[in-house]
């Protein structure tokens, strides 16, 4: 919840404005919903998560941020706006203090019931089976809504990369995706492979150079598989304009 909690501590502090808090939270719904690795398993971020932190480790800041942002949304509205996801850290270092208990996936699932009761289902089904976790219409309180539309290409490069690297030759090629498509085939030998992961938005075109009946041949593709939306939140200028505390309060301000 890292993700979360920066900005909202710099807001409460005055140091943000709901204008300047948004910016941040809409920059992190991008990188999460149009990350090419979003749907990724809680498994395979631990395997990854410090040999890949432009993607993997990202995600799991990303995807952290979306979750701490909807539990707090449906805990407020569970509670008439009495409880929050404060409760739930607080819930926590009480249980930490007294008890010595670790965070752990198990742990933030138990305490979390006791204000949502949703919750426990959810982190098997956002945290450990990677689902996709839509960003929710009141998220930000009465003076904010989903009102932008983003849409991006989905970068796939269309056969296994770490498996391909490792053995030399190309390995489970998809049939229907970019590379075949491009000319590449499962069992050709590598020669080199120039691929980079998207920065943003922006995909890169792939190079792979294979060893094609002993000649080498390069082939150069997008590595793309349709596009993604994704929806961010607007600031209602006016109504902010005229009464800041109204929009503030849902912040715990």
């Amino acid at each position: 919840f890292t993700n979360y909690y920066a900005p909202l501590i710099l807001l409460r502090a005055r140091l943000l404005d709901l204008e300047e808090l948004l910016h941040i939270r809409n920059r992190s719904l991008r990188r999460y919903g149009l990350s090419p690795v979003r749907d990724a398993t809680n498994e395979e971020i631990s395997q990854s998560f410090w040999s890949d932190q432009a993607t993997l480790g990202d995600l799991a800041y990303t995807r952290g941020e979306a979750l701490a942002k909807r539990w707090d949304t449906k805990i407020k509205l569970a509670h008439d706006g009495q409880a929050s996801l404060d409760d739930l850290m607080l819930l926590l270092l009480e249980e930490a203090r007294s008890e010595g208990t670790r965070v752990s996936g198990d742990v933030v699932a138990r305490l979390v019931e006791r204000l949502y009761s949703q919750g426990p289902a959810e982190v098997e089904r956002f945290i450990e089976a990677g689902g996709y976790i839509a960003p929710h219409r009141d998220a930000h309180g009465p003076c904010a809504e989903l009102g932008e539309t983003v849409e991006a290409e989905i970068f796939d490069l269309g056969f296994d990369g770490q498996r391909t690297v490792a053995s030399g030759v190309m390995t489970a090629v998809d049939a229907d995706g970019p590379a075949y498509r491009a000319g590449l085939r499962e069992g050709q030998g590598v020669v080199s492979i120039d691929a980079r992961h998207p920065r943003g938005d922006e995909i890169f075109e792939a190079t792979v150079v294979v060893d094609d009946a002993g000649e080498e041949r390069k082939i150069r593709y997008l590595p793309t598989r349709g596009t993604r939306k994704v929806e961010l939140y607007v600031l209602d200028e006016e109504r902010y304009r005229e009464d800041p505390a109204e929009c503030l309060e849902w912040f715990g301000l």
